[in-house]
């Protein structure tokens, strides 16, 4: 009764407890949920196995805008003289 309660559009004084979220997706394998919770907050959520790939790419973005704003500054630079 109570997980239909947490599911169900029309009982909206139902809220599950971040507690009973976490036991539920335990227990039903089910994470799929997290993303749901993510997207309010215009995140993703993947799986840990891809962190590494992750921190690469955001290195990657990273350096080209420092190159970036290097180059900007270089051409300022000379501008100036």
């Amino acid at each position: 009764a109570s997980l239909e309660a947490y599911a169900s559009e029309a009982k909206t004084g139902n809220n599950i407890s971040a507690e009973r979220l976490i036991a539920l997706m335990q227990a039903t394998g089910r994470t799929e949920i997290l993303g749901l919770l993510a997207d309010e907050f215009g995140l993703k959520v993947v799986p840990v196995k891809y962190e590494n790939v992750i921190n690469l790419a955001l290195i990657e973005d990273h350096e080209r805008k420092v190159q970036s704003y290097k180059q900007t500054l270089m051409a300022k630079a000379r501008a100036a003289l």
